[in-house]
């Protein structure tokens, strides 16, 4: 055999002594899926502004409906960030401020913001990263556990005149 593997695609690990592919590790790996179908599902679910369902890119890309669920759920495992470290590290700037959208279903306009939803945003400077969070109020006691949670303690925070963010 001249050094070469029993299979097409396949290479032999010496350490363990047991053929591998370059799939091993990755989101392609036990699927027999070819890459050129992956390829058009990630450029599929990426450039479509308002997602794709599983339904669509089983009828586009000829593949059964299971595999193109799966296919779907891999990639975007593969895209979700990866939200675990705290924001600003370094001494960085984080603008934190609240928002106040739409409006609940069922509820009658009232004054002020009482019949929107709240949405925490955290953005850091530096990364350009953004973090929202529904909240179900714009009291202290529920704002400051969450961006005490979310931004490093060496951080710099912006925010308006809310008297609230004095006592970071």
């Amino acid at each position: 055999m001249q050094g070469k593997s029993t299979r097409v695609g396949t290479y032999k690990c010496y350490q363990r002594r047991k053929p591998f592919m370059v799939k091993i590790g990755t989101i392609f790996e036990a699927r027999h899926v070819p890459m050129h179908v992956w390829l058009q599902a990630m450029f599929l679910i990426a450039g479509s502004k308002k997602g794709i369902s599983s339904n669509q890119l089983h009828r586009i890309l000829g593949v059964t409906l299971k595999t193109a669920w799966f296919m779907s759920q891999r990639i975007r495992e593969a895209m979700r960030s990866d939200d675990t470290f705290p924001m600003g590290g370094n001494g960085g700037i984080v603008e934190v401020d609240e928002r106040f959208i739409g409006q609940f279903e069922g509820v009658g306009r009232r004054r002020a913001f009482h019949h929107k939803m709240k949405v925490l945003a955290l953005v850091d400077r530096d990364s350009g990263k953004a973090r929202t969070m529904v909240i179900d109020d714009v009291k202290d006691e529920t704002l400051l556990p969450i961006v005490q949670a979310n931004v490093a303690r060496e951080a710099r925070i912006m925010t308006d005149e809310r008297s609230g963010y004095r006592h970071l």
